[in-house]
């Protein structure tokens, strides 16, 4: 809804209230008596649009003409706010606005605001919460990149004075470690990691494993191996290490190892074929895969 737009005859201006208000309750009058009909008036209308217009923009809503329900959307959206104990954005994207209460004029340092974003970010943002915009940077003081804001998303930043910023408490999109791969620098803790296993097949002698894919491979030994491929290594500089597991099938299988590996004393193992037994060895790459170290982990286990 829009309070400012009407069919025809509309001011620019807003209307003055009636130097002569009545007060009371509305009537339908009565021409027996005669008591005229209760006129509201165009002072009324507007006081009742822009009371209704105030909730949508508490709410970060743009009044408009082509919606019948925002007066709903703001009021859930307020709700929202007030039980998420956050302040409604009213800004733009990337420039972010919110409305404190009580209000203030001037940050300290540590001021520290919830917010909910109406918009995601396209790159630098700031923050104005009523002591003017300044800027909104990650936790380690750097300006934000597309999206580190999502539309709909709550953030948590805190006023620093020396800086003039306003630091997101919270790693931001940006920040996040690629499901795809990337470093992680600095004193890293970790109570376990969970690797993944796969179990690539032996199909007509040839045996690849996806370093890329996995980093512990259950093969079952089925059939002698004749091409062993370790495809996917980290480049030169980095490393890599893994485990091969062979599930013996009764019967004694025989491996052509890749000259790439490198056994101790350059003796390769006989593996198990006791049906059901596993063996279990280890690989260790610095070099993109051009020398693996191979150890035995353990056999007939």
């Amino acid at each position: 809804m829009d309070n400012r737009k009407w069919e025809s005859g509309a001011a620019g201006t807003p209307p003055a209230a009636p130097a002569a208000l009545s007060a009371g309750y509305p009537t339908n009058g009565d021409p027996l008596i005669p008591v005229p009909p209760t006129l509201p008036g165009a002072f009324w209308f507007h006081q009742m649009g822009e009371e209704l217009r105030a909730v949508l923009t508490a709410a970060g809503l743009t009044p408009s003409t082509a919606s019948t329900s925002q007066l709903l959307e703001a009021i859930q959206r307020l709700i929202d706010a007030q039980s998420g104990n956050y302040a409604l954005d009213t800004g733009a994207a990337g420039a972010y606005v919110v409305a404190l209460s009580p209000a203030i004029t001037a940050y300290t340092d540590g001021l520290t605001v919830r917010v909910k974003a109406v918009n995601a970010n396209a790159g630098a943002s700031t923050l104005n919460a009523g002591g003017g915009a300044v800027a909104l940077v990650n936790d380690v003081g750097a300006g934000l990149v597309a999206d580190d804001v999502p539309a709909g998303g709550i953030f948590t930043a805190t006023y620093i004075a020396s800086a003039n910023k306003f630091y997101i408490t919270g790693l931001v999109a940006s920040q996040a470690l690629s499901k795809s791969g990337g470093d992680m620098t600095g004193p890293v803790g970790a109570k376990i990691i969970i690797e993944t296993k796969t179990a690539p097949a032996i199909a007509a002698g040839a045996l690849t494993l996806d370093l890329s894919a996995g980093s512990v491979f259950d093969v079952a030994l089925n059939g002698a191996i004749t091409a062993l491929t370790l495809s996917n290594p980290p480049a030169s500089g980095r490393a890599i290490g893994f485990t091969l597991i062979f599930t013996a099938d009764g019967t004694a299988r025989a491996v052509t190892w890749p000259a790439s590996i490198k056994w101790p004393g350059g003796i390769a193992p006989t593996l198990t074929s006791v049906n059901g037994k596993k063996d279990f060895f280890s690989f260790y790459t610095q070099d993109a895969g051009s020398t693996y170290q191979a150890f035995i982990a353990g056999q007939n286990l």
